[in-house]
């Protein structure tokens, strides 16, 4: 889950990245901070719109079944087991 955060913040960050480098290429001798004339609200927007999508595509792709399990991690002979999903057993259990 961090990951898909930190992914996610990622981004939100990436319009204001392409900004910073735009102004630092395009302001030439001037020495004003980079920001001062940003249009922060169009930044925003457009990261806003970047986590929307990125959050729909980590729920498409990362989507299971309805007939799986999660199992979660687990000590085994002093060692970890990473979690997993594993089919379901047939109700009635035989």
């Amino acid at each position: 889950m961090g990951r898909v955060i930190l992914f996610e913040f990622l981004l939100f960050l990436v319009p204001f990245a392409a900004f910073a480098a735009w102004a630092y290429v395009k302001r030439g001798q001037d020495t004003r901070p980079i920001f001062d004339d940003a249009p922060l609200f169009w930044l925003s927007a457009i990261g806003l719109v970047a986590v929307v999508i990125g959050f729909l595509s980590f729920s498409s792709l990362e989507r299971t079944g309805t007939d799986v399990v999660y199992e979660p991690a687990r000590m085994e002979d002093g060692r970890i087991v990473p979690g997993r999903a594993v089919p379901r057993e047939p109700a009635g259990g035989n």
